[in-house]
């Protein structure tokens, strides 16, 4: 299973790597949203894990780009969890959302669910 992540925040990315390294997964990871949706058709991800708040591109923008290159599922990585946030995240139609600080043991779920 091969996940893209992109997360501007470099702890983030490297406990990431980590996690879905020991589980098998190959992972590509971008600081920016721009450089995941140039490489997204070349890594053909199974599963996106993309965080809400991203210099540049971000949020809504970005998912509708990524969807404009690959038809794998979105989750939004967040800390964002206001209800305003939530209603924001809600509306751009991600697959999922995993609110940070995350437990390992819902990342692992959420990665089994998409797993093909």
């Amino acid at each position: 299973m091969t996940v893209l992540v992109i997360d501007d925040e470099r702890s983030n990315r490297a406990i990431l790597r980590a996690a879905l390294g020991a589980w098998g997964c190959t992972v590509e990871a971008f600081e920016r949203a721009d450089g995941a949706i140039e490489a997204a058709p070349r890594v053909a991800p199974d599963l996106v894990l993309l965080d809400w708040r991203l210099p540049g591109l971000a949020g809504a923008d970005a998912v509708r780009a990524l969807r404009a290159c690959t038809d794998a599922p979105i989750v939004i990585v967040t800390a964002y969890a206001t209800p305003d946030h939530r209603a924001d995240i809600a509306a751009a139609e991600p697959d999922g959302v995993l609110t940070k600080p995350f437990d390992f043991d819902a990342l692992e779920a959420l990665v089994d669910r998409y797993r093909r």
